[in-house]
């Protein structure tokens, strides 16, 4: 029974083995007599497109190609072929078929897989913006270019009617979203993993899953308590004894025993559940970084750095007040 996968939010390049809808002799990507044989259809920079020379294939699928070809030591054969769209309507719609799903939020789950956040806690107990480094730049260049690319990629939230039943019948290879979406395919017929958001590039030191900023409860205790103390270790209690007991039940009862399906998304859950990162710059919105990043994609925008310093004065005032904040309720407690 084929394969296809949930990228889950809670590749670098595994993006470009999506299947996007285009004519191939047996396949877009196939193995034959020592040969590595890629179809695409040559012309959409920087994603494919042919050198000076009119001959040479060039751009970031025919790199992707040469590096995969490499680790099966097989010799790559690249073919140009022309798009043939499934519904023969002569547009893509969601009558059509996809290699990825994009949700709005993947774009923040790719800042954080990159192992750079919004906001770091430095060495003096503060808050500190970090977003703009040259990892989130080349991240967000290289996820932009083929998340806009209309011929392989949907964007769930244009679609959201109609993008379950697009995944569920066999048209959308990648879904990216958060785990609770493999609740909806319990019952779905053909088989399907579980992935985490990509490295940015293979030496990369380890994974890191977003814990969506969005989905994720904050407790607070009003300055008019008469025992915060108190109140704060009850909560703590609270939060300890969900570990034995909540924990079980969501992650072995629930999520193990009834959705996923093999033991590699078991190991690829263990994985996700194990390199979770927690990102106060986007659970404060620092700057409305959560919402600019994602407008950029809304938008079919790519310049990042106008963006973010466009929104730089307003983070670095949201950062002092909020420094300020905890510094003192450390100075009264």
């Amino acid at each position: 029974m084929k394969k296809i996968a949930i990228v889950a939010a809670v590749l670098a390049s595994a993006l470009s083995l999506l299947g996007c809808n285009k004519k191939a002799e047996a396949g877009e990507f196939t193995v034959e007599k020592g040969k590595f044989k890629v179809g695409m259809e040559i012309g959409y920079p920087p994603m494919e497109y042919f050198d000076a020379d009119g001959k040479t294939p060039m751009g970031f699928d025919v790199e992707f190609g040469k590096a995969l070809a490499a680790k099966l030591s097989v010799h790559p054969v690249f073919k140009d072929y022309e798009i043939v769209l499934a519904a023969g309507d002569g547009k893509m719609d969601e009558a059509d078929m996809y290699g990825w799903l994009v949700w709005d939020d993947s774009f923040l789950g790719m800042t954080t897989a990159t192992g750079e956040k919004c906001c770091t806690i430095n060495e003096n107990g503060e808050l500190e913006l970090t977003l703009n480094t040259p990892r989130v730049l080349k991240e967000f260049e290289t996820y932009s270019a083929f998340a806009y690319d209309a011929s392989c990629s949907l964007p769930i939230s244009a679609f959201s009617d109609v993008v379950n039943q697009i995944f569920q019948e066999d048209r959308g290879l990648f879904y990216g979203r958060y785990i609770l979406a493999v609740s909806w395919f319990r019952d779905m017929q053909t088989d399907f993993g579980i992935l985490p958001y990509p490295k940015l590039e293979e030496t990369q030191d380890n994974y890191y899953i977003n814990v969506h900023p969005y989905g994720t409860s904050f407790f607070c205790v009003p300055i008019s308590s008469a025992d915060p103390g108190f109140a704060g270790a009850v909560m703590e209690a609270l939060s300890a004894e969900s570990h034995y007991t909540l924990k079980p039940a969501y992650y072995e009862t629930t999520l193990v025993g009834k959705y996923v399906r093999d033991d590699e998304s078991r190991a690829m859950l263990d994985l996700i559940f194990a390199n979770r990162v927690f990102d106060i710059g986007f659970y404060y919105q620092v700057g409305g970084y959560n919402e600019g990043i994602m407008n950029l994609w809304r938008g079919k925008k790519t310049d990042f750095m106008s963006m973010y310093t466009k929104a730089e004065g307003r983070a670095l005032t949201q950062i002092d007040k909020i420094n300020a904040a905890f510094a003192e309720a450390l100075a009264n407690g």
